[in-house]
């Protein structure tokens, strides 16, 4: 799911009324609503997910869980980092997570606190901070509080190498930390 969210996707769903097809799109975000609940109505399929394709973008994907097999993550994280035309700066920043709550999420104020900001450790560890106080599973909060960390540093350094760009000393250091 984090990786949809990050790509903004959108939801087809499609349902027969009165002997007609009735289509209707709605974001991911909005098509969620709980933990094994969504805005699917009575009748409805999902027919389809329409997402932005993103040419020039570094992706990483981050998830923890209690056996490889089982799908349920504890926290899982998709970053995709834009770099600018130097490649020292954040262009854009698409961040989001889910396992810490009872819904994923876009970390919109991680984003924004990276977009247009230059590519450094202090700027990295302190985007990696932000969501940690996020944190509201019911189970393991600290073992998760200190994933969280981990993994926005490791999916962060990891997008920004995918997307051309070169490290930094201070950056390379976090990444022999925590790759």
């Amino acid at each position: 799911t984090p990786c949809l969210l990050a790509h903004q996707a959108v939801v087809e769903l499609a349902s027969r009324q009165n002997g007609k097809i009735v289509r209707r799109k709605l974001p991911l975000e909005k098509f969620i609503t709980g933990p094994n609940k969504t805005a699917l109505g009575a009748g409805e399929i999902l027919l389809a997910f329409e997402c932005d394709a993103l040419p020039g973008y570094g992706g990483s994907f981050e998830k923890v869980g209690h056996r490889r097999s089982l799908v349920i993550s504890l926290v899982c994280l998709a970053a995709l980092v834009k770099l600018d035309a130097t490649g020292r700066k954040f262009e854009d920043v698409r961040l989001s997570i889910a396992g810490i709550g009872p819904l994923p999420y876009r970390l919109s104020e991680v984003e924004t606190f990276l977009r247009g900001g230059a590519i450094s450790a202090e700027r990295i560890e302190r985007a990696a901070e932000m969501p940690v106080a996020l944190v509201a599973s019911r189970t393991r909060q600290d073992y998760r509080r200190d994933v969280v960390r981990g993994f926005m540093l490791r999916g962060l350094i990891n997008a920004i190498l995918r997307a051309g760009g070169e490290l930094e000393a201070d950056v390379r250091e976090l990444e022999a930390n925590y790759a």
